[in-house]
């Protein structure tokens, strides 16, 4: 999904504006980032020529284990958090929880075809194929539909839902607050305070 790294990158360039450092971001701490990691690689993996095969009962649950364990990360990183760090984690797991409702009940994100055509994809490309991998083809029983991938972005030649605009935003908040401080706890640690000189008692 092209939107999250343009999301990144606007990121970058609003803390570079706002005077945030580079060594900021390079520094930054999260809770656990091998579990996104895991989570991303487990769902790609769903787009291999073997998996693509499995029962689709099974790939469903694959990709309800790995929102799980992305929900658990973005929850933890809240708690850890304060300040604009907080805030940024707070706004990814709202767009996290849109994404999975409409995924839970409807056994995939459900994908508008007519949002496909206004994006400049071919109407005959499959929604459940290739970089499809987790999605489903809406139709008159889809549960949530304003939740799913109703988007259309010619610019990506992509079609997102409300919930990855939402991450999106956090994603872009998110890294432009990591340049400007130190994360989780987005705030630097405290100067010492001054220790204020003794006077040496002059003799009489």
């Amino acid at each position: 999904m092209l939107i999250l790294p343009f999301a990144v990158l606007v990121g970058l360039l609003g803390g570079w504006a706002m005077n945030g450092s580079w060594r900021a971001l390079l520094d930054a701490r999260l809770w656990h980032p091998s579990f996104v990691l895991v989570a991303i690689a487990v769902q790609a993996s769903l787009e291999l020529p073997g998996v693509r095969d499995w029962p689709s009962g099974l790939r469903f649950a694959i990709v309800l284990a790995t929102y799980f364990v992305l929900g658990c990360w973005l929850f933890n990183n809240v708690r850890c958090s304060s300040g604009r760090a907080r805030f940024a984690f707070a706004v990814v797991g709202g767009g996290w929880t849109l994404n999975f409702l409409a995924i839970a009940l409807n056994g995939g994100m459900p994908v508008s075809q007519s949002a496909l055509a206004r994006a400049g994809i071919a109407p005959s490309t499959s929604v459940i194929h290739g970089h499809f991998a987790k999605h489903v083809p809406m139709i008159h029983g889809t549960v949530l539909r304003a939740l799913g991938d109703v988007i259309p972005l010619s610019l990506f030649r992509s079609v997102v839902s409300p919930g990855d605009i939402v991450m999106a935003v956090g994603v872009g908040v998110l890294v432009a607050a990591a340049m400007r401080s130190s994360l989780p706890g987005d705030r630097r640690a405290a100067a010492p305070a001054p220790v204020p000189a003794t006077q040496n008692p002059g003799s009489d």
